[in-house]
Order: C-alpha cells, then sequence, then structure tokens
C-alpha cells in the first residue's frame, strides 16, 4: 500500500499503517510526501494552503523512525527554483537526512492554469523566478528533457535503500 500526500497529519495513523505493513507479504507500507521547495516561505507562496515544508520533513523523520518506508516526490521541478542540479541534489539530501529511502523528481507541466498559478503567486517578491519561467514556458520541451537528465543523475546518486 502507498500513500502519497502533502499533509504531516498521516503520522496520527502510522500505528494502523505499521500493522497493516505487517501483514502485507509482497512489500511495506510507503508513505510518499510532495515537497516542492526547501523553504518554508517559497512553499507557502507557491502552495497556499498546504502544510510547509519544514512540517513535511518532521513527518518524514517521524513515519522513518516508525519504521514505515517513506519516499518524495520532488514535484512540480521549477524553472529558477528547483531545476539546477545543485538544488535538486541539495534537496535530495535534504529528504534523505530526513528519512526518506528515496526522491522521485518531476517537471512542472506548463499547463496554462499552472503557469498562471505561480505567475500569481511569485509576482511581485519572485521576478528572477518569472523570468525563468517565462523563458522555459516558451519552449518547455528542451528544459523537460535536461531536468529529467539531471533527476536521473541524481536518481543514481540516491539509490533506493530498503528498511529492515
Amino acid at each position: 500500500m502507498s500513500i502519497l500526500t502533502k499533509s504531516p497529519l498521516v503520522v496520527r495513523d502510522l500505528d494502523i499503517l505499521a500493522r497493516f505493513g505487517g501483514l502485507l507479504r509482497e512489500d511495506r507500507v510507503e508513505v510518499g510526501f510532495t515537497i516542492t521547495t526547501p523553504s518554508d516561505e517559497l512553499s507557502c507562496c507557491i502552495e497556499p494552503g498546504a502544510p510547509p515544508t519544514s512540517d513535511r520533513l518532521r513527518a518524514i523523520r517521524t513515519c522513518a523512525d516508525a519504521g514505515i518506508r517513506v519516499w518524495v516526490f520532488l514535484a512540480p521541478v521549477i524553472p529558477g527554483i528547483s531545476d539546477s542540479e545543485e538544488r535538486l541534489e541539495a534537496m535530495a539530501d535534504l529528504v534523505r537526512a530526513s528519512g526518506a529511502s528515496s526522491v522521485a523528481f518531476d517537471p512542472l507541466n506548463f499547463y496554462p492554469a499552472s503557469v498562471r498559478g505561480l505567475r500569481s503567486a511569485l509576482e511581485g517578491t519572485h521576478p528572477d523566478v518569472l523570468t525563468a519561467l517565462d523563458r522555459v514556458a516558451r519552449h518547455p520541451d528542451p528544459w523537460r528533457d535536461e531536468v529529467r537528465r539531471i533527476a536521473d543523475r541524481v536518481a543514481r546518486k540516491h539509490p533506493r535503500k530498503t528498511q529492515g
């Protein structure tokens, strides 16, 4: 069984998840957390209403300490925020240090509504990100291909580890 969430409230049910994991023969229960950025300030700007990243990182640690396999979905990878190899590597290091066994990456889909929402959230506070977003939005395929190449390199440095 796998759960993907942004909410640290999943830790309320660790006892149930641990029991469920013990009942499954083929694999253990997994909990995945979506994280967009390590910055609480930027996370709250991009994902209004979602829990801050720091709360999610604490929940990752709590789940991992309880013996639940935890993975992180770094999504979306956003131009000017999280698309460099250094930033993706830093995020992978951060979530692994918090107890995640693996990390997956997903580049931003440039749907008009997504781009409008990001522009609206970042206007006035992050003009450098808007410049990068606008530049990539004109021709997203080469950027997306490059992000996937970078993510593959980072993922190879952070292979999935199994918990005993």
